[in-house]
């Protein structure tokens, strides 16, 4: 399987936007006057969140409590948490439209919805989230097809555009591949032409490869959102900026997936030792996977599952989408990576590294289970210097950044 990180997009939203349409609903529906839901923040909308945050902010509780001031810019994260004050005004989100599939039969189209909306359900019975945004699928084993699906997509879901073609073409009608990938707010999914196989094998293959790249791809548009990435990515220090060091966007996507895999398809997941064992295949470390086009072989996704599975469970899966929330409070990737796992990044990524070359200090880690008291007593953690500047991309020219279907 190969899953493909979020691309860049290659333009902008235009004036009006969906979640600031989404709150404007949402208050209309709570008794305030925002003014018609036309999408743009205007001097009603904000006067109307102002008298409602009033009535409301003494039972704000989760997430909404920390929101900022309703701007465009966080208009995404008050359309996603403001249903806390009435679960009736869910349905004003986006996402609460029925996804938009273009399959290439209508077995592939049922085979790819039933996989969105089971891990949507895992997602928001796990974690509580539930993503604002809509977005649009396109699946097929046709690369030419899947290209014509993919442009009615992206007309009918998104005021981004973004080149897929290129994408699809390098990616699709290959013999063994099978191929997922994220923008913002749409994926395309694609699989070998199977011949010679019967409609129940291949309702079978397609459950079984549908549900594991669906929920990894589903996890980088719940980071995108999380962090503001889906409606404030402006150029490439941006989207560095808002999805973290590649290592903990892929990793994170690869871990939450493993747990489906095993509560939803029954797959048994490896152990941490056995992912340790994986990791120390790879000849690279931590501190090289940061920038957003690093993590592509099979080794550097073992190597940063094993690192994220380390954070799991010292701290925690909650601590992980933690993450995303504050880059999207406007911290550092340095200062919410200290805030949720109560170590700098650098003295983490040492500890990998340590932990990878001493067989010895990998059994005391994985036997017991107190991670983190374990992970504080490794002493003396291999000092990264100097360390690489968060918009590093690792000597890639931004050109190389933008093509389709990156990273």
């Amino acid at each position: 399987m190969l899953a493909a990180g979020l691309a860049l997009p290659a333009a902008f939203p235009a004036a009006a936007d969906p979640f600031v349409a989404c709150v404007q609903g949402q208050l209309a529906e709570l008794g305030y006057d925002p003014g018609p839901a036309d999408g743009v923040m205007g001097r009603r909308t904000r006067a109307a969140w102002r008298v409602m945050k009033d009535a409301h902010e003494s039972s704000f509780s989760g997430y909404l409590r920390d929101l900022p001031e309703l701007s465009r810019g966080n208009a995404i994260h008050w359309c996603r948490e403001l249903p806390a004050v009435d679960a009736s005004i869910a349905a004003l989100r986006p996402s609460s439209r029925p996804v938009r599939i273009l399959a290439n039969s209508n077995l592939a189209e049922q085979v790819v919805r039933q996989s969105y909306v089971s891990a949507q359900a895992f997602v928001q019975r796990e974690f509580g989230i539930v993503l604002a945004g809509d977005i649009g699928i396109a699946a097929g084993d046709e690369p030419e097809v899947l290209k014509d699906h993919a442009s009615r997509i992206k007309a009918e879901t998104s005021a981004i555009a973004s080149d897929s073609d290129k994408a699809i073409l390098n990616k699709c009608g290959g013999k063994t591949r099978i191929v997922g990938g994220a923008y913002l707010n749409w994926m395309y999914f694609c699989w070998p032409r199977l011949k010679k196989v019967s409609k129940e094998q291949l309702r079978y293959n397609l459950r079984f490869w549908a549900g594991e790249v669906v929920i990894h791809e589903y996890v980088h548009l719940v980071q995108a959102e999380l962090s503001g990435a889906r409606t404030n990515v402006r150029s490439l220090e941006d989207q560095s900026r808002l999805m973290g060091p590649a290592w903990m966007f892929e990793g994170v996507a690869q871990v939450i997936g493993a747990m489906y895999e095993e509560a939803v398809l029954g797959r048994e997941q490896p152990s941490i030792e056995q992912l340790w064992r994986k990791a120390k295949a790879a000849e690279v470390f931590l501190y090289e996977l940061h920038g957003l086009a690093t993590v592509r072989s099979d080794e550097t996704y073992d190597l940063s599952r094993y690192a994220v599975e380390v954070l799991a469970q010292a701290h925690g899966i909650g601590a992980l989408f933690e993450f995303w929330r504050r880059l999207g409070a406007g911290e550092t990737w340095r200062e919410a990576f200290r805030a949720c796992f109560g170590v700098e990044m650098d003295e983490f990524e040492g500890k990998v590294i340590k932990i990878r070359m001493d067989p010895k200090t990998e059994r005391q880690f994985s036997s017991g289970n107190a991670l983190q008291r374990q992970l504080n007593a490794i002493p003396d953690p291999i000092k990264i210097i100097p360390l690489r500047p968060v918009t590093s991309f690792d000597g890639l020219e931004p050109k190389d950044l933008l093509r389709p279907g990156f990273p």
